[in-house]
């Protein structure tokens, strides 16, 4: 058999061996009153909306859309917004801080370093994509990676709802590292009269509850109440 055939009857049988259901569960997060008046908040002539972009399987990914319409610059960090969660389960406080920029795209590298000496692994990504295997894997833990691969494909165009963060799943490495090195807040300087809008990536959680995303410094004060809601899925 002719090797370029090999490649598409190995996808089909890997589409194949997923095509029975599988449960599984993600994070959702949502704004109770989800309309203009209750999403956009002003303070200090700062203009602020936030969204929940989706679940990445390792990361909760958030929008944050920014006007500054002062005549002075403004200034924001990841270090002034945390993320408080009262689990209504277990009465527990969950408090989320924003995962740095530089530490991701590290990770990352480093990853695609190991994945590189692991010749299967290569020979996989070279297929279906490096970074999709590394993201996948949180789905089916211990499980075979030709089957995660592809039902992660499926699982994650349900849980990540934001075009720009959906490299964060379904991009290749290089292409997760543009995305965060573009997207993601770190620290800005925001100048007068402008607007621009970021992605806070936070930590993994399953928990219902009540949330609160809160960005203070001098310039800001902020507060959005989320629901948490953890979902089961089939696919």
């Amino acid at each position: 058999m002719p090797k370029s055939i090999h490649i598409p009857i190995l996808i089909a049988a890997i589409l194949l061996c997923t095509s029975c259901s599988q449960k599984f569960y993600y994070q959702d997060a949502f704004i109770a009153n989800d309309i203009p008046e209750f999403r956009t908040k002003v303070s200090n002539d700062v203009l602020i909306q936030t969204r929940f972009a989706g679940d990445a399987f390792n990361y909760l990914v958030f929008e944050l859309d920014i006007e500054n319409t002062s005549d002075q610059d403004i200034t924001i960090s990841i270090d002034d917004i945390r993320m408080q969660i009262i689990d209504s389960d277990y009465t527990d406080n969950v408090t989320l801080a924003p995962l740095n920029k530089e530490d991701l795209i590290e990770e990352l590298k480093q990853e695609h370093n190991s994945i590189r000496k692991e010749r299967k692994v290569q020979n996989t990504v070279g297929i279906i994509g490096a970074g999709l295997t590394i993201l996948s894997l949180a789905i089916a833990p211990g499980g075979d990676a030709l089957n995660t691969i592809a039902y992660a494909a499926d699982v994650s165009s349900i849980i990540i709802e934001d075009n720009r963060s959906y490299a964060l799943i379904q991009g290749d490495i290089e292409s997760q590292i543009v995305y965060i090195d573009e997207w993601v807040l770190e620290d800005a300087t925001i100048p007068a009269g402008t607007k621009t809008s970021y992605d806070l990536i936070l930590p993994s959680t399953l928990i219902n509850g009540d949330g609160s995303l809160i960005i203070k410094n001098k310039n800001i004060d902020y507060a959005q109440e989320y629901i948490f809601e953890i979902v089961e899925a089939k696919m």
